[in-house]
């Protein structure tokens, strides 16, 4: 029945996220009153971190102690995710002021950040170069000069828009299911067939490996997952939705795939839930639009894969077939797989990654 701010980072495009965000807590604003509203900065940036990133900082700006806990770079994580679920009611604070523990947090890395050294300030931009590659730490600029430099170096968690080749990038949703994430180990798995009348068969798989138990944080793994594929791709077949977890859906009957256009693409989405200690695939079967099946009939083909903001990075797989000899590659394949009409790669989703194949 409603929609928070803490919930509105819907889109997997960080600016277009960022924007929903700024509307909600204008109008939260707008809704508390004449002091609020006295009390409301403009912004000029905003930007999106993960605790992964919050950690690496912790072990250059030292520990920070906040009333009678201490905050570490082993412990921040964890104890963060305590204080925001349970510690809070523990003090006798109001669920609403839940998460004020990390705008103190940054506060105090804020007053520390000038007080580093040289070499402390060499590491902490290597960090942050790092973060930025992997899509851990995103910016967001409300001039739209600095906005459009930001984008050319790729800092800003856009979804690619622009690309004419192929292009996948699969983004879950925790829906109700705790701080289940870090739990749950994914592997993505591409793979491309051509038919005899030149059509190009994309499958792509999700595998979902719930690895802990229940307990106060973590329970089954409850995620609605859209699959960002080439706009004008035509849906075949689906194995792995669900229309609700275990406890609602004892059947585990398989739902409706939602079909839809967005940012450029067209998008599959599905919910399923993974209960603790068990695996679960979802796999999308699609028709390439004939845009791309007419470039690797030209003997070019280029894919896009992108990784989730902030996602743990997982094992990813491409099987590709052309139905042709490949030429060469980039990135190239080990050297026992040449001479075929097969692209494979194993390899790490741990940033965005491109691949040319020559036919």
């Amino acid at each position: 029945p409603a929609w928070f701010v803490r919930d509105s980072n819907w889109s997997p495009d960080f600016a277009v996220s960022t924007k929903q965000v700024l509307q909600f807590i204008e109008e939260e604003v707008g809704l508390a009153g004449d002091q609020a509203q006295l009390e409301w900065k403009e912004y000029n940036a905003v930007l999106g971190v993960t605790t992964g990133l919050l950690e690496e900082v912790m072990g250059l700006v030292g520990d920070i102690t906040i009333g009678d806990e201490t905050f570490t770079q082993s412990n921040i994580t964890d104890s963060l995710e305590y204080a925001v679920e349970l510690g809070f009611a523990e003090d006798g604070l109001p669920r609403e002021q839940r998460k004020e523990i990390i705008g103190e947090i940054v506060d105090e890395i804020v007053v520390r950040l000038p007080r580093l050294s040289i070499s402390e300030w060499n590491q902490l931009l290597l960090v942050m170069e790092n973060n930025l590659q992997e899509r851990n730490l995103m910016i967001y600029s409300s001039d739209k000069d600095i906005q459009a430099l930001l984008d050319r170096q790729e800092w800003t968690g856009r979804v690619n828009q622009k690309t004419e080749g192929d292009y996948l990038m699969i983004v879950d949703a925790n829906l109700g299911a705790l701080k289940s994430d870090p739990a749950v180990h994914r592997a993505m798995t591409y793979t491309l067939e051509t038919e005899n009348n030149g059509d190009v068969i994309a499958t792509a798989t999700m595998n979902y490996d719930h690895q802990k138990n229940f307990d106060w944080k973590t329970t089954r793994y409850r995620t609605y997952t859209r699959f960002y594929v080439p706009l004008g791709s035509e849906f075949i077949s689906s194995t792995g939705s669900l229309s609700n977890d275990k406890l609602k859906n004892p059947g585990l009957n398989a739902d409706q795939i939602d079909i839809s256009e967005e940012l450029g693409k067209t998008v599959f989405g599905m919910f399923t839930s993974v209960e603790p200690l068990t695996q679960r695939d979802l796999i999308v079967r699609y028709r390439l639009p004939e845009l791309i099946a007419k470039q690797i009939r030209q003997g070019n083909y280029e894919l896009l894969i992108q990784k989730q903001l902030g996602a743990a990075s997982h094992r990813l797989t491409l099987d590709l077939d052309f139905d042709k000899k490949l030429k060469d590659a980039e990135p190239a394949e080990d050297s026992l797989e040449w001479g075929d009409s097969r692209y494979r790669l194993n390899t790490i989703l741990d940033q965005d990654r491109g691949i040319e194949v020559r036919l």
